[in-house]
């Protein structure tokens, strides 16, 4: 069994726009478990435990949807905590709403013939909203997290995506790594 989902990456350029910001985060949250660099990424369908036999399926279905979309355009917006109501648990890089509104089709489609070729997995109900997890934490109330102010707005970092990948989670004591088991590259 291996544990799956489907992401767009990040090229280095704009990991190094988020690295800046990230090096300034890790002052305000010292305690906060940051994702690294090289596992930075949008996930479109997380897929979970799945047997090897699942992999050509999934693969046909990336290959469906990037027949059927154009390389979508990515861009960030800014930094958040979430979720806003709540305890905050994560920050996350967000995508902007026009980000959101257009992976949303790709990834109805993309579920919808995942489903097709007989792949197993828990479908999501609650709107998609495109984001980077940069860190997690706990134990810290929403009253005692600083401030993040405009330093993390109003952000330009956009691109357009490359291919759909096939990633694969190895999870560890240290944190998951991530493995590109397959890219299904859009046409441009």
């Amino acid at each position: 069994m291996r544990r799956l989902f489907i992401a767009i990456n990040i090229p280095e350029d704009i990991k190094s726009n988020i690295a800046k910001k990230n090096d300034v985060l890790e002052s305000l949250l010292p305690g906060a478990r940051y994702t690294g660099k090289e596992n930075w990424h949008l996930t479109i369908v997380f897929l979970g435990w799945q047997p090897d036999e699942a992999v050509m399926p999934i693969i046909e279905a990336m290959n469906e949807t990037v027949k059927k979309f154009s390389a979508p355009e990515i861009s960030f917006s800014d930094i958040s905590y979430t979720p806003a109501d709540g305890a905050p648990r994560m920050v996350w890089l967000n995508g902007s709403e026009k980000t959101s509104k257009s992976i949303s089709p790709l990834k109805e489609f993309l579920e919808d013939s995942l489903l097709n070729e007989k792949v197993r997995f828990k479908l999501e109900n609650r709107k998609f909203n495109s984001h980077v997890t940069l860190n997690r934490f706990s134990d810290i109330s929403k009253k005692d997290l600083p401030e993040l102010g405009e330093k993390f707005k109003g952000f330009n970092w956009q691109f357009m995506a490359g291919s759909l990948d096939l990633m694969e989670s190895h999870l560890s004591r240290g944190g998951s790594r991530y493995e590109i088991l397959q890219r299904v590259e859009f046409d441009r």
